[in-house]
């Protein structure tokens, strides 16, 4: 039973971030967006933008010992956009960051028209991870969505992680890059 999941609070926010800073220190796309100095103050704000509509809902799931954590939006729930724009308004790489909310758009058509949950934001802790603990995380979550028997999207930023959402049922919708940009990976599951 080792690594007992549960639904976080927001006073949890801190450790929520955190774990979220490490698992996502490598990433392509946030690295390609923001630098070291950036990733190191504004990451953490990112995370909360995603998490608190989650906070309302149920929707952020921890580790108990914060070895990973996971966002997850029901169906008509998500980021406040302006929010999000905020957090990055100071940031050095302008030119990045206006590409990467061209990016988003360009995934928006990837978007099922029937409601839908979304997984926004997954991450283990580097040194944890390759023990399942990502996998008992995506099911803690999963079972919200098979109980409804509804739709799953996600976008992945990092193609290593596609096979992983693949054996867990996720079908990859499209590669969709645009000039200069990473790759992003729009994901679907069927109702379970």
């Amino acid at each position: 039973m080792g690594h007992p999941i549960r639904v976080a609070s927001p006073s949890e926010m801190n450790e929520i971030a955190e774990i979220m800073d490490k698992g996502f220190e490598t990433d392509p796309t946030v690295n390609w967006v923001l630098t070291e100095r950036d990733f190191m103050t504004s990451h953490c704000k990112f995370v909360e933008v995603c998490a608190r509509p989650a906070f309302n809902v149920g929707g952020v799931h921890v580790i108990t010992d914060f070895s990973g954590a996971s966002i997850w939006y029901p169906p008509g729930v998500g980021l406040d956009e302006a929010e999000l724009a905020r957090v990055f308004e100071n940031l050095e790489r302008q030119d990045r960051i206006a590409s990467f909310f061209s990016l988003l758009d360009a995934c928006a058509e990837f978007r099922p028209e029937k409601p839908y949950w979304e997984l926004e934001l997954l991450a283990v802790d580097p040194g944890q991870q390759r023990q399942g603990l990502g996998a008992k995380l995506l099911e803690y979550g999963l079972q919200n969505c098979d109980g409804e028997h509804a739709l799953v999207y996600l976008e992945s930023s990092n193609p290593a992680n596609l096979l992983f959402y693949h054996r867990h049922g996720f079908e990859l919708l499209a590669e969709v890059q645009l000039p200069g940009t990473p790759k992003r990976f729009p994901m679907l599951r069927a109702g379970g």
